[in-house]
């Protein structure tokens, strides 16, 4: 399809506090959806406008006049103005895009996303080129808003807002003060570790984790999640660099000396856009006093960030697992281990937790981290069946949850053993939303959720949840891996593309990334590329079933059966040894388009709660899914036609 470049005025708009309602009811919000495209379809067509697309809860159009856009704007917040729930932000901008294929790109489109959300609920912003367009109209009012520095866009826009124009009058409401429009941003860096002893680094990023999982729970905060803020441990950045990459308005940093019973700890919150401290503390304490300085500190930053906290959030910040020290500490040597994703570290990691449940037997994070570890040791790294891994997770995450049953990420655990192991679709969905109730700024609830969502095809939702994700952890490889294969599941093919280079950029050893890139390529007939990712995917890390099996589906996929059937003949003589050998199989037996074999594996692998729904959307399996033993089997799995 041919390009179209043309100069436009480009709107977006968002509901805010849909999140939440979301959480809360979920057909209330669809409802609302729906009458959000009726009204915006309906007065964009009288504005000569376009309504281009939706994005989850956000909406992209187009106008003929920065005129045009900004009287629908006004229309439309008035028009919603008494509707408690359908709180909309509007971003305007007037700017050079490119139609293509259906969709629009370029710096006006990234330029009026940035925008949008800098409106308050109820509220229009618009950047200074639309300003100059409508500024002599007698029934449109503005106010400069400042000047800013917008995420991917290379110089200072100055945005102004509409106020009181017309019958439009600013809104506020009870959403407004949690909004994402009102939302504070803050980094937690990696404390560093100045004690004697370099071993206890593990102490020093436990103590920055916590702090992180405490500010997690307020829901009018954007906290970066670790995997962005550890990407920076032992880098001597500048911390205004920092807070650009990240996207944050203010960062914390420390240190902490650790001698034996005794802690110093210094902590100090910078302003991001000056460098500034805003505040900074030094405590001398004893070792027991750590609850209570993690506790000090977080609340220092809500307080000295102005964010309204509600009674349940101060709760949530305060309430600790343990009072044991000596069982805290062996339970982040347990996470510590976690972390690294290894059969060996796995088994130390529960190890440590034991440990630490032997010091404090009501230790529910414990015996969701021994859940975690079964998982990890039933997963492609370990060495245990699902059916031997699972039911032990099982049992933990049973034992947590009935400890603590606002324990997210336990629930987030239940989560993904009903979605790989039980199949019990309803109870994963359940679960994940529980759990991001409980902690709205949890990232890996909102990547598996998303992942859950794209099983089901439900693409808006999907494509919603990860968006968050990228917002909470914008530079680490987890969720530019996971984001392109998700981008690629609902068929953003571009997006899948970029998100999977940077993530290869980041951790250029996972073949998980190749393989993703590999079926992206072989998606858009890009043969060669596909072949290319094949051998990235064969040759890069260990040479576990798992990477060999991706690797052979994709040199079958891209015409070179010869490769392809070498690596089966390897994978076969472990078939009997090895249950991730059992599960791969099936991709590439159906990337050869051996059928009989494919089925015969896939239903090998049902039988054995192998986690087969993790393949089952990839393109290895899409010229089953006219036979009928793939109907069947979708049956079996409780998942309907694809």
């Amino acid at each position: 399809m041919k390009e179209i470049r043309k100069l436009t005025a480009v709107m977006f708009t968002d509901i805010a506090g849909y999140t939440t309602l979301m959480s809360k009811d979920e057909q209330k919000a669809m409802t609302l959806l729906q009458k959000n495209r009726e009204v915006q379809k309906s007065l964009a067509e009288k504005h000569n406008g376009e309504f281009l697309k939706e994005m989850g809860d956000g909406t992209l159009l187009c106008y003929q006049s920065a005129l045009d856009a900004v009287r629908c704007a006004m229309e439309i917040q008035e028009s919603v103005k008494d509707d408690a729930d359908l709180n909309l932000r509007i971003g305007i901008h007037l700017g050079d895009i490119v139609f293509k294929e259906g969709d629009v790109f370029g710096d006006g489109v990234n330029v009026a996303s940035r925008i949008e959300a800098l409106a308050e609920a109820g509220g229009i912003c618009i950047s200074e080129e639309v300003y100059r367009s409508v500024r002599n109209q007698p029934d449109i009012h503005t106010d400069f808003a400042g000047e800013r520095h917008l995420k991917n866009v290379d110089h200072p826009v100055k945005t102004y807002k509409i106020v009181e124009s017309g019958t439009i009058e600013k809104r506020k409401n009870d959403l407004t003060d949690s909004s994402e429009s009102t939302k504070k941003s803050i980094a937690v860096l990696p404390f560093i570790n100045i004690s004697a002893d370099p071993e206890q680094d593990y102490f020093c990023d436990g103590m920055t984790e916590e702090i992180i999982n405490a500010l997690t729970h307020i829901e009018n905060l954007k906290v970066i999640a670790r995997t962005s803020a550890f990407m920076f441990k032992g880098k001597n950045e500048d911390m205004r660099a920092i807070g650009k990459k990240l996207d944050v308005e203010h960062l914390l940093e420390g240190s902490v000396r650790k001698a034996g019973n005794t802690l110093r700890i210094t902590a100090q919150l910078i302003k991001v856009s000056d460098g500034s401290h805003l505040w900074s503390e030094k405590y001398d304490r004893e070792l027991e006093d750590v609850f209570e300085i993690q506790d000090e500190i977080s609340l220092a930053i809500v307080d000295k960030l102005k964010v309204n906290l509600i009674g349940k959030e101060r709760q949530k910040i305060e309430k600790k697992g343990t009072v044991n020290v000596e069982a805290y500490n062996n339970y982040l040597l347990g996470q510590h281990h976690l972390q690294f994703w290894t059969q060996d570290d796995a088994n130390n990691s529960i190890e440590y937790f034991k440990k630490a449940l032997t010091m404090s037997p009501n230790y529910a994070a414990a015996y969701a981290g021994i859940s975690s570890a079964y998982i990890q040791l039933g997963s492609d790294h370990g060495n245990l069946t699902p059916k031997e891994a699972f039911p032990i997770a099982k049992e933990h995450i049973s034992k947590a949850l009935h400890i603590d049953g606002n324990l997210a990420e336990a629930h987030l655990t239940n989560a993904d053993i009903m979605r790989e192991y039980d199949w019990d679709w309803k109870k994963a969905e359940l679960y994940y939303k529980k759990a991001l109730e409980l902690k709205p700024g949890n990232l890996f609830a909102h990547l598996h959720y998303a992942v859950f969502l794209s099983l089901f095809n439900r693409h808006k939702e999907c494509k919603h949840h990860l968006e968050l994700s990228y917002e909470i952890d914008p530079v680490s490889y987890i969720s530019n891996n996971m984001g392109g294969w998700l981008y690629y599941f609902i068929g953003e093919n571009d997006k899948a593309i970029e998100s999977l280079q940077k993530a290869a950029k980041m951790a250029p050893n996972l073949f998980i990334t190749y393989s993703g890139l590999g079926s992206v390529f072989y998606e858009l007939n890009d043969l060669q590329k596909t072949y290319e990712m094949a051998v990235k995917c064969e040759t890069v890390d260990t040479k576990l079933p798992s990477q060999l099996g991706q690797s052979a589906a994709l040199y079958a996929l891209s015409g070179h059966e010869e490769k392809a059937n070498k690596i089966l003949n390897k994978l076969l003589k472990t078939v009997d040894e090895n249950h991730v050998t059992r599960l791969v199989l099936p991709l590439v037996y159906a990337a050869l388009r051996d059928n009989d074999n494919a089925f015969y594996w896939l239903n090998n692998a049902i039988k054995e709660k192998l986690r087969v729904i993790l393949f089952i959307k990839t393109p290895w399996f899409r010229h089953l899914r006219d036979d009928q033993r793939f109907e069947s089997l979708l049956k079996e799995l409780g998942m309907g036609k694809l």
